[in-house]
């Protein structure tokens, strides 16, 4: 058969579609699957290659597609009605929100206007409107059809009309202005239920939109989302309930201006540098107490080589706080000092952490002089004169004699430096950061623990009403959630007393094993009295397991008063030991902490035994 134009290939390939046996099963095949223009015109050339190849050149397919197509939509092919929403499709992975969309939906049926917000800058505002969005449609709560405006662009009235006439095939005259289209618009859309959602929107832009949105009509639900960290009163005034996606911990998170960061870092190298300097200039007071001054009662006392004990010591607790000061309680640390504003919560126990080191300061400028200007060297004296009545070769010194002076007064005087760098410079700081890091700790567990138990009572609550997203199954597997996060916070959170624990145990051990022959007695009290101290830090936060025990029997009450299944393998998996288990799994610190401390503790009884 051959055919004079491109037109007559188009009009035999219609009738071949509209009553050739094969073109009718092709056509039906195009009713289920071609939904657009593209996939049409794709079919097309599917069938003129397959059944016209010997009449169509490669040039003529494009015309002749393009020929029988119009025909082929409007004629062959019923109408295909649009779905009345305009939904964005979305590839980011959105999961373990069910409660903010249950809570979402709640409001929006009880109040009908919601707007969605969160104080932390959290992301997921958006994300979360279109997920409920998607699934109101799914469910068919919105019958009347759904209509998504992109608050950041400035057409807001453009967007409801191209919906209108996309979405709905509404007729809107053109001789109108766009207020009025706009009006026209809803006064010809479904008397169902609609969602109206504007996303991202500003005040002023929500403004110059809101007056044409008919807020009293009933079957109008309305959503937005917005930038804001706060909700205008202008919303509240127009009766908007509010849904604030900030996480449990928002009011916990540091609120320091990012501009000030380099100002903050170039401090802290400040700070880090003096510390350097003042561990240099005690390290060289200690060598001269002992090599320069080279008084025998001292190294009789003290041992010939303790300078280089001494360095060790100052070495040790200058690693320690680098990694603890600096390293691991670093945000911290910039608090203390006034670099970051802490959150309300913390501030009680940042100032009475600030009060507990001036005072622990002001002790030790007070206490540390006087012992090494007045006590130190008279029991110096003491136990040198006891050393040569046991030992006759020894020449007893006179404490108020000039070598009494060089024997046992200078010696301290020098010492003096690198006693107050060690405990004002090293060993305070490394105190005072574990304890207000503990305090703070202390603090968040308790609140965070109250915010989750409210979630969880939320949650319980949804078995006694009709729920949107949440089956039976679901709420019980959203509890048992819910605590498995607040224990890994917790482990987080034991994480950095991990570190606190190994340095802790390195320097007890040192002391035990080395440091011991280089103190005097009443140093040696004050040491571990300073290492009590430091341990009570860590032992605040270790009070805070007792919100992860109450966290537990309440999440064990709510799946017995819902009815769940498996309790007895949640309270199993959850029980103390497991718990244990858990952080020395995570956290191998702890192992190398305790062989170093029971290693320590070995070699001292042995010493003692052998002694």
């Amino acid at each position: 058969m051959s055919f004079n134009s491109e037109e007559d290939i188009a009009k035999h390939l219609i009738e071949f579609l509209s009553n050739d046996n094969k073109g009718q099963a092709l056509l039906q095949d195009l009713k289920s699957n071609a939904l657009d223009d593209e996939s049409i015109s794709k079919a097309l050339r599917n069938i003129l290659q397959v059944y016209f190849h010997t009449e169509v050149s490669g040039g003529q397919v494009d015309k002749i597609v393009n020929i029988a197509r119009a025909h082929v939509v409007n004629v062959l092919l019923p109408k295909l009605k649009p779905e009345p929403q305009n939904i964005p499709g979305s590839g980011v992975k959105f999961n373990g929100r069910e409660l903010d969309i249950e809570t979402l939906h709640q409001l929006l049926k009880e109040k009908g206007r919601v707007v969605i917000y969160s104080e932390a800058n959290s992301t997921g505002k958006t994300e979360l409107a279109r997920k409920y969005a998607q699934l109101a449609w799914e469910k068919k709560v919105y019958p009347g059809g759904i209509c998504w405006l992109n608050g950041k662009r400035s057409d807001l009235k453009d967007q409801l009309i191209e919906f209108a006439k996309s979405k709905l095939e509404l007729p809107i005259p053109e001789d109108l202005d766009l207020a009025s289209k706009v009006n026209d618009f809803w006064s010809k859309w479904s008397k169902d239920d609609v969602l109206i959602v504007i996303d991202n929107v500003s005040i002023s832009k929500y403004e110059r939109l809101i007056d044409i949105i008919p807020l009293e009509d009933q079957h109008f639900t309305l959503l937005i989302t917005i930038p804001d960290k706060s909700v205008d009163d202008r919303l509240l005034n127009d009766n908007f309930e509010t849904l604030d996606l900030s996480p449990p911990e928002k009011d916990f998170l540091p609120s320091a201006d990012e501009d000030t960061k380099d100002t903050e870092d170039n401090f802290i190298y400040v700070l880090l540098t003096t510390v350097i300097l003042l561990v240099i200039v005690s390290g060289i007071s200690v060598f001269v107490s002992y090599e320069v001054v080279d008084s025998e009662p001292w190294k009789t006392e003290f041992t010939e080589n303790g300078w280089v004990v001494e360095l060790l010591r100052s070495f040790l607790y200058f690693l320690g706080e680098i990694w603890i000061v600096f390293r691991v309680f670093r945000q911290d640390t910039r608090e203390f000092f006034g670099l970051e504003s802490p959150s309300s919560e913390y501030r009680k126990a940042r100032n009475a952490v600030r009060l507990f080191a001036i005072a622990i300061t002001i002790a030790a400028m007070v206490i540390v002089p006087y012992y090494h200007l007045y006590i130190a060297p008279e029991r110096l004296a003491s136990d040198w004169k006891e050393e040569t009545d046991n030992n006759p070769e020894l020449n007893y010194i006179k404490l108020e004699s000039p070598q009494g002076f060089r024997a046992y007064i200078l010696p301290y005087r020098i010492y003096l430096v690198y006693s107050l760098a060690n405990y004002i410079v090293l060993w305070l700081p490394i105190i005072i950061s574990t304890s207000y890091s503990a305090l703070k700790d202390f603090t968040f567990l308790h609140e965070y623990r109250k915010r989750i138990g409210d979630k969880q009572n939320k949650i319980a609550n949804l078995r006694y009403r009709q729920s949107f997203v949440f089956s039976p199954v679901d709420i019980c597997n959203k509890i048992q959630d819910n605590f498995t996060n607040f224990s890994r916070m917790f482990v987080e959170k034991i994480g950095n007393y991990t570190s606190v624990f190994l340095v802790f145990c390195l320097g007890v051990t040192f002391e035990l094993v080395v440091g011991r022959y280089t103190l005097a007695e009443k140093a040696i009290v004050w040491l571990f009295v300073g290492y009590i101290v430091w341990a009570v830090g860590i032992l605040i936060f270790l009070l805070g397991y007792s919100y992860y025990e109450n966290a537990l029997q309440e999440s064990r009450n709510l799946l017995l008063r819902v009815g769940c299944e498996n309790l007895q393998g949640f309270e199993e998996e959850n029980k103390v030991t497991r718990f244990i288990s858990r952080v020395f799994d995570t956290y191998f610190s702890l192992y190398l902490g305790l062989i170093i401390i029971a290693v320590g503790l070995a070699v001292f009884g042995l010493a003692k035994v052998f002694d």
